[in-house]
């Protein structure tokens, strides 16, 4: 069967180095007919630099080979309009240069296995799919660091309900920055990233977009499966410090700028998660019995859940890092509640280095609600 022209949009922003490891992994797919779409998005490092370099140039031309059809453009954002945040506008520029019928919006730190998009295209068509979106590998050093990965991770799935994706008729819908692949027909039913311009967690609005547009969305592993490269992979972030950084800008508008929805996920991690491993130690000697059952109980979840993820994830020792869960999770707990207070302490969000404020993000949610309502398979 003849798979489809496919244009790769990569947004990219002071990234020099995370380019140079990823975009020959990109250029390098075996797919037949592929247009890779690099936006460089205002940067102050040598973005461009690599961009028009001797990894691209190969393919600047359009020259293909006697099996592959590779277009490369390379497109330079030099001021950003009122009215949106950058990164959604980056996207949307590059897919106003597309020519595919299907459009794959990743990042510019994501490292492809050569047969990626091949196996996705396939997938997406043979299963009807209008959006398909994949959870990567994380590279991650770090014992306290895969922590916070395990919570967030399953905090997503679990709390939010992002479990129910796949289940024919859900309402939730979840896109993930990584890997966003959607059709042509779809981008364009859900407005195009016109309709995500102030939307600070794009690739969640794009997920929740599509769903509610009643339109056909997968999730799936681009993890792989043991001794197999990993389909995608990312470097998430090096450090702690840069964790409770880089999670500022999607807390609230995950939880539709609701300080109160953080709040309560924070509580109820902390009853769940955290208490039953301390309520031993400071019970009654009547109630200890009954402290001691909850602990049992929470424990194995826990444990299982967090030994779970990182098995999924092939890192090392997943055993040993499933002890630290109820550490993890005060961490984790922090770096909810400290993004909540640095958004509503500056009034707005901070996002590659331009300032949005609070309110007009908030209407932005509203207005995005409103234009997308929930149709009905």
């Amino acid at each position: 069967r003849d798979l489809p022209e496919v244009s790769v949009v990569i947004p990219a922003r002071d990234e020099a180095a995370a380019l140079r490891r990823a975009l020959p992994t990109v250029l390098s797919q075996d797919y037949p007919k592929l247009q890779v779409i690099v936006v460089n998005d205002r940067s102050n490092d040598d973005t461009q630099r690599v961009i028009e370099g001797p990894v691209a140039d190969a393919w600047s031309d359009g020259s293909s080979s006697s099996d592959r059809d590779v277009q490369f453009i390379a497109h330079q954002i030099r001021s950003l309009p009122e009215g949106w945040l950058g990164k959604s506008y980056a996207l949307d520029q590059g897919a106003r240069l597309a020519s595919g019928k299907w459009l794959l919006f990743t990042d510019a730190d994501v490292c492809f296995a050569p047969s990626t998009l091949r196996r996705a295209v396939e997938y997406a068509e043979r299963e009807s799919l209008d959006h398909l979106t994949l959870v990567p590998k994380l590279d991650l050093e770090g014992y306290w660091l895969r922590g916070v990965a395990a919570f967030f991770y399953l905090g997503y799935m679990i709390i939010l309900g992002m479990y129910r994706t796949n289940i024919h008729g859900s309402r939730v819908g979840l896109g993930i920055g990584a890997f966003n692949l959607v059709s042509r027909h779809a981008y364009r039913t859900i407005g195009t990233y016109e309709a995500l311009r102030l939307s600070a967690a794009d690739d969640y609005g794009l997920g929740r977009a599509v769903k509610r547009a009643g339109l056909k969305q997968r999730l799936l592993t681009g993890v792989g499966a043991d001794h197999q490269p990993p389909a995608i992979r990312l470097r998430w972030y090096d450090t702690l410090n840069e964790f409770f950084h880089g999670v500022e800008k999607n807390v609230l508008p995950i939880c539709a700028y609701n300080p109160l929805a953080v709040l309560g996920i924070v509580v109820a991690v902390q009853v769940m998660c955290v208490l039953p491993f301390v309520a031993p130690l400071s019970a009654s000697v009547r109630a200890r019995r009954w402290a001691l059952a909850m602990y049992a109980l929470a424990a194995i979840l826990n444990f299982a859940s967090s030994a779970q993820f990182n098995r999924h994830q092939r890192h090392p020792r997943p055993l040993i890092l499933a002890f630290g869960y109820p550490i993890s999770t005060v961490l984790s707990s922090y770096a909810l509640l400290r993004a909540v207070v640095v958004v509503l302490s500056e009034g707005g969000i901070t996002w590659r280095d331009t300032f949005y404020p609070l309110e007009a993000l908030r209407e932005a949610e509203v207005r995005e609600r409103k234009a997308s309502p929930v149709v009905g398979r």
